[in-house]
């Protein structure tokens, strides 16, 4: 099984389900897409406040997806 959270590019995090996911599934501080351990980030901030564009998210889900 993966836990999928969103995150932000910078890879921080700090919060909720990303939190969530670095201190129960293996994610990596700094590491802001892709596959970590039994994670998956899928970056929909570009900082922990703004978020990125729907375009740019759906990029990533995609790519999940793949």
């Amino acid at each position: 099984m993966i836990f999928v959270f969103g995150s932000n590019v910078q890879g921080r995090h700090g919060k909720g389900a990303a939190l969530a996911a670095l201190m129960h599934h293996g994610a990596i501080y700094g590491q802001g897409e892709g596959l970590q351990d039994n994670s998956y980030a899928i970056p929909t901030k570009t900082t922990p406040w703004q978020s990125r564009p729907l375009s740019e998210i759906k990029k990533s889900v995609d790519k999940f997806i793949k």
